[in-house]
């Protein structure tokens, strides 16, 4: 088997190379101790080998400085590529180049999925594995906004009748503090401390002798009421439906 490759520097002209089965050759930045040398500052003086055997092409890292990718996936030390792949070496590109190579050849070096990338790569298990655990991760968010959206929905609608409950808590407090200011009125003033004692104290209640005490008394109440409504620790109301505390 024979594969030919296109390597493509940054600057300067595209360099065209092969291999034959069992061969291998040293890429870097250094000219002596490589077969072929790109003019990269981002690559190593020995950047990586590419190597061919019977079944697939491989790509090592020789312990470069900013490392090897495939396809935009950074290899750990060797792995196996296809046509169609692009191999990124600091700013330079490698590729297979298919344009000379024989019908066998390219066959055996394109990639199939059934088959997979062979023992030495695990990029495209490690990119199932991506995809696998993102569709979970999907899932699990999914169905977690769901349950919150649930959960949020239950507790708004809960506090607001905890808020109405409170509401009516303190304006019946408010309520029994003007009745409760109203019969103390009648038992302090004389004159209706004895219209008290003659018509009894429901019907002094509704009397027009005690208008202007019903308004002092509600006035009353209505201040109580706000002050209550404004307390920085919450209502009485709010206490007894503990979302205050």
């Amino acid at each position: 088997m024979e594969a030919h490759f296109l390597l493509t520097p940054p600057e300067g002209k595209i360099k065209k190379f092969k291999l034959k089965h069992s061969e291998f050759i040293i890429i870097g930045r250094e000219g002596t101790g490589c077969h072929v040398q790109t003019h990269d500052d981002m690559c190593s003086s020995t950047h990586c080998k590419l190597s061919l055997t019977r079944n697939f092409a491989a790509v090592e890292d020789l312990e470069s400085k900013n490392g090897v990718s495939i396809n935009g996936t950074k290899i750990n030390k060797k792995e196996s590529f296809f046509i169609g792949d692009l191999i990124k070496i600091g700013d330079t590109t490698i590729r297979i180049n298919i344009e000379k190579m024989t019908p066998e050849s390219v066959k055996s070096l394109t990639y199939n999925p059934k088959i997979g990338r062979g023992k030495i790569l695990r990029i495209e298990k490690k990119r199932q594995k991506v995809k696998e655990t993102t569709k979970i991760l999907s899932r699990q968010n999914a169905t977690k906004r769901i349950q919150e959206e649930s959960i949020n929905n239950i507790s708004l609608k809960t506090l607001k009748l905890l808020n109405l409950g409170a509401y009516i808590t303190d304006f019946v407090i408010s309520l029994l503090l003007f009745v409760f200011l109203s019969k103390i009125i009648m038992r302090l003033i004389p004159t209706l401390r004895e219209l008290r004692l003659e018509m009894g104290t429901d019907k002094l209640f509704y009397h027009d002798e005690m208008l202007i005490y019903h308004g002092l008394s509600l006035f009353i109440s209505a201040i109580a009421y706000i002050i209550n409504r404004k307390m920085p620790s919450g209502s009485i109301g709010e206490k007894i439906f503990t979302f205050k505390k």
